[in-house]
């Protein structure tokens, strides 16, 4: 006799939900970061066939369509419209485009101290960039600063506190000893004692988060409710004794904000079922 056909059964495909997320417009990634795929499910053992995802425009996100400068500080008026200044009797020279400043001649107890409150938007994003470089390292040092309140000009003795948010959000400094960057009270980068090259310094504010590049490589970002409301450059305080003080040239200051916003589409998480 001949055997009986048992019938058999094929696996049924399992239904498999995975979630397709596109990259957010306008998203920041870090230098050399790559955005992590999410990990979906295996399949059983039948072949799964795979969707093509179809961006679905579900929403507008706001973009820059046009940039502007608040700031473009160029240095070629030596009568430096626009800046408040306090001259130490030092000297505060413009020759060749470039802001060069001194103490007095033959020492002196305070430096040339030249400052703004007029170089930011506070509501706005903006980017902050300066050249510069610093000469004649001494034990006095010499600052670039934006501070998130208004400078009065005030100057304090050496053995007081900074005055309260005069270099709170950035504070590039150089003396004999140290040549440091602060981002938010933190200091984020070192260089050379002694260092007199140029540097660039670009301070980008993105909705509430700063993003700091030094000579174009990424230092740190951090997030902050701080807004920039003043920039100064020189030093306000007052030393216990007369002497040399750090020299600052500085090549251009800029502060860019965007003057005109537009709207693009923006894409948001899309199920889609595999069989």
């Amino acid at each position: 006799p001949s055997a009986t056909p048992t019938a058999t059964f094929a696996p049924t495909p399992t239904a498999i939900w995975r979630v397709y997320i596109p990259i957010a417009m306008n998203s920041y990634l870090g230098p050399g970061e790559m955005p992590t795929p999410t990990p979906g499910q295996t399949a059983t053992p039948t072949a799964t066939r795979m969707p093509t995802a179809t961006a679905t425009p579900t929403a507008f996100v706001p973009v820059c369509v046009r940039y502007a400068r608040l700031l473009d500080e160029e240095f070629d008026d030596a009568a430096l419209p626009g800046w408040l200044i306090d001259d130490a009797d030092g000297r505060i020279v413009v020759s060749d485009s470039v802001l060069y400043l001194q103490e007095r001649i033959g020492g002196a107890f305070i430096f040339p101290y030249l400052r703004r409150n007029d170089a930011f938007h506070t509501d706005d994003d903006l980017v902050f960039q300066t050249r510069f470089r610093y000469s004649h390292i001494t034990p006095f040092g010499v600052t670039i600063a934006i501070g998130s309140q208004e400078s009065t000009g005030a100057r304090y003795p050496q053995s007081d506190p900074v005055l309260p948010g005069m270099e709170d959000i950035l504070c590039i400094h150089q003396y004999r000893r140290e040549f440091r960057i602060a981002l938010l009270g933190q200091v984020v980068w070192w260089g050379e004692t002694g260092d007199t090259d140029w540097h660039e310094v670009e301070l980008r504010l993105q909705g509430m988060a700063y993003v700091l590049l030094v000579d174009g490589v990424h230092v740190a970002a951090a997030p902050s409710a701080l807004r920039p409301h003043s920039l100064y450059v020189g030093n306000p305080s007052i030393q216990f004794y007369s002497g040399p003080w750090t020299h600052l040239l500085v090549d251009y200051l800029h502060v860019t904000y965007c003057a005109e916003w537009g709207v693009q589409p923006a894409h948001l998480p899309m199920l889609t079922k595999e069989r």
